[in-house]
């Protein structure tokens, strides 16, 4: 294991045990004799390991971690008691090693596919499962300081993307060039390459790099903009279209630093944007302001993003504000750390309150069909004044 050893960061012990005693309180909250977690990213949150695993939380004492593959890095990756597992078959006797005996097991039913469901459910045929996948969600929303700096580090990356841009965007170079090229970029600086998303079919590889038209294509992601994308089973992202003179160019990458996320958003252009689109910008500019002054710790999501929805509507971008009117999303922040797509929500409706060291990527952006779209993205934390900005880059937007 000595190139292991010399090349990958482990997670703390002491992180991880914090995080363990905070989710075994809400075990015991709900009522949960075991929880059972298999999904990858939750794996490293609890684990410090995404190897092909089951991690045993009990609500009081030590987790057993049951690795399939690969069993010898999952035991040097993680702190906690683990063993080899051969089959799901081993599960039951596993549960007897923590002195489990259940009448209520947790899984991550958020994300469990139903044959995967039904197979657990078939070695306890008496139990009752209720789902823990929530229960992580909201305990993952709330960052530590150690989290906090994986995620600055990340924010390292991206104004390193960001800067690396004017170097890079020429006239007629096509959306895809310019994407592989900035990934690279990210990819030396030791962007790990996967940007994981909790929901179903949103794959993600970095984001969009692109220009013009092609940006704003309708698509499937649910986002603000998607990007056209080089084919049918890869519609997101960078196209073959060539980038022209005079349109806007957006940078919206995913960098990835020990697994944690900056999000961010930010605009060039290769001469001058036309003034219509530089007044939309400037409009993102004062909705973005009005989200960071309201995003205070007990501050309800749902509430805030109505204050960006008016604000944006008072400056003449109702039509225009996260997305064309059949393509809107009805959010303007999501959380992010571990995946892309965490809590909390400033989104329609969105009951969730908001609490200090909770992250958010906060990205208002002004969509035009035939124009591009324009708009910026922080990736930001909520403190008791408001949310406070962990990306680096400047603002303003660059023309080449």
């Amino acid at each position: 294991m000595d190139l292991i050893q010399s090349s990958i960061d482990r997670v703390p012990r002491d992180e991880l045990a914090g995080r363990l005693t905070r989710f075994q309180a809400r075990l015991r909250e709900h009522r949960v004799d075991i929880a059972i977690i298999s999904q990858g990213v939750d794996l490293v949150y609890l684990a410090g390991t995404r190897q092909q695993a089951h991690l045993l939380v009990p609500p009081d004492g030590e987790p057993l971690l049951l690795a399939r593959k690969s069993a010898r890095r999952a035991a040097w990756e993680s702190p906690w008691p683990s063993r080899p597992m051969r089959s799901l078959r081993d599960l039951p006797s596993a549960l007897a090693e923590v002195g489990a005996r259940p009448a209520r097991i947790g899984l991550e039913l958020d994300v469990l596919p139903v044959l995967a469901y039904r197979q657990y459910e078939s070695l306890w045929p008496d139990t009752e499962i209720v789902d823990i996948g929530g229960l992580l969600r909201e305990q993952r929303a709330v960052k530590t300081p150690w989290e906090l700096d994986r995620i600055r580090d990340a924010a390292v990356i991206s104004d390193a993307i960001c800067r690396a841009v004017p170097d890079i965007l020429r006239e007629g170079m096509t959306e895809l060039e310019l994407s592989a090229r900035l990934e690279a970029v990210g990819r030396s600086l030791g962007h790990q390459g996967l940007t994981p998303m909790r929901a179903w079919n949103m794959d993600l590889y970095y984001g969009v790099a692109g220009a013009g038209p092609s940006v704003v294509a309708p698509g499937h992601f649910d986002g603000p903009i998607a990007g056209l994308g080089v084919s049918v089973a890869g519609p997101t992202g960078a196209s073959h279209r060539p980038i022209g003179r005079g349109e806007p160019v957006i940078v919206d990458f995913v960098s990835v630093s020990g697994g944690y996320m900056c999000d961010q958003t930010r605009t060039f252009s290769i001469g001058p944007l036309p003034g219509e689109l530089c007044d939309a910008y400037a409009a993102m500019r004062e909705v973005y302001a009005t989200i960071t002054r309201s995003a205070r710790p007990g501050a309800v999501g749902g509430d805030v993003y109505d204050q960006a929805v008016a604000r944006a509507a008072a400056l003449g971008m109702a039509d225009v504000f996260m997305g064309a009117p059949e393509e809107r999303v009805s959010f303007v922040a999501h959380g992010v750390g571990l995946e892309v797509d965490e809590l909390p929500l400033l989104a329609r409706g969105y009951k969730g309150v908001l609490e200090e060291g909770m992250v958010l990527a906060v990205e208002p952006k002004a969509v035009f069909p035939a124009l591009g779209c324009v708009g910026l993205e922080n990736t930001t934390v909520v403190t008791p004044d408001g949310l406070v900005s962990l990306s680096l880059s400047s603002e303003e937007i660059v023309v080449v």
